[in-house]
Order: structure tokens, then C-alpha cells, then sequence
């Protein structure tokens, strides 16, 4: 009818999203340079969701030669993942 208005449901935890968002901002300040764990998550993180996530949903239902390219595609991501940590080191100078 007209004139009703929809309510939206929230968690009914408003003091534990307060304290999410506030540890987040404390540590965000704290930290004095988080070019390093963001590098290492996004090489890492960024290789897995692009090369291995596929390649494990597609195992299942893959013959003999989808399950070669299944594991071709997850070595390749194994290996760029690594590359791409070792340059996050290297530039950190955390690499020999």
C-alpha cells in the first residue's frame, strides 16, 4: 500500500562493526609503510584468484587432457605468484 516504507535489516551488532572499523583505522595509522604485505598479498593473492582458483573449479569436471591444462594453468600461477613476491623482496631489499 501506499504510503508503507520497507525497513532494511541490519546485524543488530552495531558495536562489533564499530570496533572492526576502528582497529582497522588504528592499525592503518600505525603501520608506517604497508607497501610490503600489500605487495605480497597482491602477487600472491592476485596469482591465485586469476590462475589457480580456475583451474582447481574446473579439476572436477575435466577429462585427462583438461586435468593437464588444469595443472599447467595452477603452475603457472604457483610460478608468477613467486615471481612477483620475489620482486616485492627485491624492491624491499629483503631479497639476496
Amino acid at each position: 500500500p501506499a504510503g508503507t516504507r520497507k525497513t532494511v535489516a541490519t546485524s543488530g551488532k552495531p558495536a562489533a562493526s564499530f570496533a572492526a572499523i576502528l582497529a582497522t583505522a588504528v592499525i592503518a595509522l600505525a603501520a608506517g609503510d604497508i607497501g610490503l604485505p600489500a605487495g605480497l598479498a597482491g602477487s600472491t593473492l592476485g596469482a591465485f584468484v586469476v590462475y589457480v582458483l580456475p583451474a582447481a573449479i574446473r579439476w572436477r569436471g575435466a577429462g585427462t587432457v583438461g586435468r593437464a591444462g588444469c595443472v599447467s594453468l595452477a603452475l603457472l600461477g604457483v610460478v608468477l605468484g613467486s615471481m612477483g613476491a620475489q620482486q616485492t623482496l627485491e624492491s624491499y631489499g629483503l631479497w639476496w
